[in-house]
């Protein structure tokens, strides 16, 4: 009798932490709140630029979930209805929000989780190619957008891609031009493998890009989440180089 009371003790934990485990394969419903295209990039910066300039909210940042938290109560007191309900479903695919920002890695094992779930939620293959060489090759074109000819592509395709631009662009002026002095970098330690304003500018536009397809607005915070990560990483750790 003892030895069926423990297979069944043994049963019911098995079940349990069966249900517990996270589904690493959900597919995410669209967001039923979407931005204007070109409102991406001007959101994003408009939510960091929040977090930069209020000096005492970021002694309270931590974890992951405490700087996003910190944009949507921010991006809500703006613009009320675009960020009215943001669906942290996908968030929680993208980010742990209980990890500690000083132990978040951007790096390959993060940008392959991206892909997987973005490539199981709508993102197009030509798309994830483009994002992949981006990544791998730390640039973009060398011509810039106006290379890929949008008008003559896969109307997904060229959708998807006026996000990603979006991001992109805006995360360019930012982070070059409109932060304030602490978060420019004064020693741009560029090599031949890495140039940190490319990284810190891909990861922005990167992580926005599958947080806007897959959450609408929360694309806005977990994109400006990744890029203040990796630039605060790139300006105490590194002193102006690559993370």
């Amino acid at each position: 009798m003892k030895s069926i009371n423990l297979c069944l003790l043994f049963l019911t934990l098995f079940t349990i932490m069966s249900c517990t485990t996270p589904n690493t394969d959900i597919e995410i419903q669209t967001s039923p709140i979407q931005l204007d295209v070109e409102n991406y990039g001007n959101y994003h910066n408009e939510a960091v630029l929040s977090v930069i300039q209020s000096e005492s909210s970021k002694n309270s940042i931590v974890t992951i979930g405490d700087l996003i938290k910190l944009m949507e109560d921010n991006m809500k007191r703006l613009h009320p209805e675009e960020f009215s309900s943001i669906d942290y479903t996908a968030i929680n695919q993208i980010f742990d929000l209980n990890q500690n920002i000083d132990d978040f890695n951007y790096n390959d094992k993060f940008f392959n989780k991206l892909v997987e779930l973005g490539t199981k939620n709508g993102v197009v293959p030509e798309m994830v190619k483009f994002i992949t060489d981006a990544y791998y090759n730390n640039r973009i074109l060398s011509k810039g957008f106006s290379e890929l000819n949008l008008s003559s592509k896969d109307t997904k395709f060229s959708d998807q891609m006026k996000i990603f631009e979006s991001f992109y662009n805006a995360s360019k002026e930012l982070w070059t031009n409109d932060a304030t002095y602490k978060y420019l970098l004064k020693n741009n330690f560029q090599t031949a493998l890495c140039d940190p304003n490319s990284q810190v500018i891909l990861a922005d536009a990167v992580v926005g890009f599958f947080g806007a397809l897959l959450t609408g607005p929360g694309g806005v915070l977990v994109g400006g989440a990744a890029s203040l990560i990796v630039r605060t990483a790139q300006v105490e750790e590194e002193n102006g180089g690559c993370i």
